[in-house]
This record gives structure tokens, C-alpha cells and sequence, in this order.
């Protein structure tokens, strides 16, 4: 059985007790893990193997800095999050400065077009 499969049967979300028994000490996280292991229901264990199959499992999640002076973590969202304009709207204005381009080219190599202006 796997560890989210088995927090899922004790009515846990897998992520918020990683986190929280990551910013636990190691021996306190260890022990917390190992009471939710011995209530896991259908499946008995020891409480010194489910300590031994804790210790283990404890020393897999990262471990959070808890010195009040360390630095603050920024996160960076990643890229694919950031609005970004619809297709349409992509096209529409490629076509602009396409047309903003041509007009601007034929103004500057033959003067006004089109006769305007002329005597």
C-alpha cells in the first residue's frame, strides 16, 4: 500500500501531513507517523516496526529551515500560468503591425501614395 493511499484511508491529505510532519523534529515527526501507521485500519503492525517503516519514510520528505532568521523563499510561478493573449487576438494584431509595416515602407520609399498631396 502506498504512503498517500494509506493517509487517504486515515482521512488525510497527503501533502498538508508531509508538511506538517516536515517541519517537525525527525524524532517527533517519526513518532507521529508511526501512531498514524499503527491506526491504519486492516493492517496491524508493532509499534516498533511501524516506527522502523516511520523512520524511514521520514527521512525521505525534505526538511524545512526553522532558524527565524533565514532567508525567505521566493516562488516563481512557472511560465505557463502567465495570461497570454488568445489566438485571435494574436493574429489580429500580427496583422497590424504587418499593415502598420507595409504602409510605413511605401510612405518612406515613394512618398505619400496613392497621389495625395500631389499638385
Amino acid at each position: 500500500m502506498s504512503v498517500i493511499s494509506a493517509l487517504t484511508r486515515l482521512g488525510l491529505d497527503s501533502w498538508q501531513e508531509a508538511g506538517r510532519l516536515s517541519s517537525l523534529s525527525n524524532r517527533e515527526a517519526v513518532e507521529q507517523l508511526a501512531r498514524l501507521i499503527v491506526e491504519l485500519p486492516g493492517l496491524f503492525r508493532p509499534l516498533a516496526e511501524a516506527r522502523e517503516i516511520a523512520d524511514r519514510l521520514i527521512q525521505l520528505l525534505p526538511r524545512h529551515d526553522t532558524d527565524c532568521g533565514s532567508t525567505l523563499q521566493v516562488q516563481i510561478r512557472p511560465s505557463y500560468l502567465r495570461p497570454a493573449l488568445p489566438r485571435t487576438s494574436q493574429l489580429w494584431i500580427a496583422c497590424l503591425v504587418l499593415a502598420a509595416a507595409v504602409l510605413a515602407s511605401a510612405f518612406l520609399h515613394s512618398g505619400l501614395p496613392f497621389g495625395i498631396g500631389s499638385p
